[in-house]
């Protein structure tokens, strides 16, 4: 049987798409007003937000495509364009500020594909000891046993549940959509129950703030 009193304190790493930048929701507010989407145009951003946060895909081309006729060829390059990748939530500057002041090391943001504008954005939170790291997360966790990883992302969530070995505190975002159903359609809380070396919480990103 796993201790898991100590589970989660040993640092934290947060997922930089979708818990930092709402990376399809600042592609939409880049073409708003635009003319390339009539629907868009006359669309009150605030819905815009709402539609991003509900989406049931968690492809945020598919989203574009499907929501406003917006063609995203090649999505790659969005991982290099600023106006795409810029921080725009609040909820890891108060996290990793509350880390800073409790003298907690080892702080991450994480990103499942490699951007320079991410491992730039780190310079933002204006905490020099904050890394940056991209794919393989389950390599990092293995070898940093206890650590909190906050995350939204399925691919994240499924590395936890098929490869990571160490004991982790895994915190979800439950805040879209299309994690809460990809969680409950596949019953992966069962599959953690089941793994016995995570300790699951749930939080809330937007009710944090929006930038």
């Amino acid at each position: 049987m796993i201790d898991l009193r100590n589970i989660g304190n040993a640092g934290l790493i947060i997922q930089y798409e979708d818990l930092i930048s709402m990376i399809g929701f600042n592609v939409a507010k880049l073409y708003r007003g635009k003319g390339l989407s009539k629907k868009l145009d006359e669309t009150d951003i605030k819905d815009v937000l709402l539609s991003y946060i509900n989406r049931e895909d968690e492809d945020y081309v598919v989203w574009l495509k499907n929501e406003y006729g917006i063609d995203i060829p090649d999505k790659d390059i969005l991982y290099q364009s600023f106006s795409a990748m810029q921080p725009n939530l609040m909820y890891a500057y108060k996290m990793f500020a509350t880390a800073d002041e409790n003298k907690q090391s080892n702080l991450y943001v994480y990103s499942n594909t490699y951007s320079k504008i991410a491992e730039e954005s780190i310079k933002s939170f204006c905490i020099k000891d904050i890394k940056y790291i991209h794919h393989n997360i389950d390599e990092v966790l293995n070898d940093n046993p206890n650590m909190t990883f906050i995350t939204g992302s399925i691919e994240s969530i499924n590395k936890c549940i098929n490869d990571v070995k160490a004991p982790t505190c895994l915190v979800i975002c439950d805040d879209f959509v299309y994690t809460m159903k990809d969680m409950i359609d596949n019953k992966k809380e069962e599959s953690f129950k089941e793994k016995g070396n995570i300790l699951l919480r749930y939080t809330s990103v937007v009710s944090a703030g929006v930038i």
